[in-house]
């Protein structure tokens, strides 16, 4: 049981949170093949094939290859009443628009969000940063797309929620 400031009862979800994939459609054949140059590169160089970079970016280029969409990924949200402050947490490195979804639409009188919380350290972009082609939007440190974005906002809201009723 978590007693911190005026909450009284254990606000650790019963699950994570499952986040949807980067669908196929948005790993365009441009992103496959820089992904499938890099993969040769860094094998090249002499990088074990088991290493985390080299084995993303061959992820990425088989799972365009086969037509697969990326993998349902499970995030590690929390979330803690402290007084009128609430303080969210997520495994990933949010795109700024995310992190101000949360501040504007929490009940809290102050909403701070922890990114980078147990988990993985990858980047969660935006429908914008997609379209720009910005590096933390690609699939191979993006695992998980504009709409995984909209359900971590809206997981993490009924979170606070449930610390803060009307």
């Amino acid at each position: 049981m978590l007693k911190i400031g005026w909450s009284s009862r254990d606000i650790t979800p019963q699950r994570p949170a499952m986040l949807q994939g980067q669908m196929h459609v948005r790993i365009a054949r441009e992103e496959r093949d820089w992904a499938a140059t890099a993969h040769t590169e860094a094998l090249q160089r002499g990088d074990r094939p088991d290493l985390w970079w080299p084995k993303m970016l061959g992820e990425v280029v088989a799972r365009f290859d086969r037509g697969e969409p990326m993998p349902t990924f499970q995030a590690e949200l929390h979330v803690l009443r402290l007084g009128d402050l609430a303080l969210a947490t997520n495994p990933f490195e949010l795109y700024q628009d995310l992190g101000l979804q949360i501040k504007a639409r929490s009940p809290a009188a102050q909403t701070m969000v922890v990114q980078l919380a147990a988990g993985t350290g990858l980047y969660l972009p935006t429908e914008r940063a997609v379209r720009g082609g910005h590096y933390g939007a690609h699939p191979v440190v993006a695992p998980v797309g504009p709409e995984g974005g909209r359900e971590l906002v809206d997981a993490t809201l009924a979170a606070i929620r449930e610390l803060f009723p009307a």
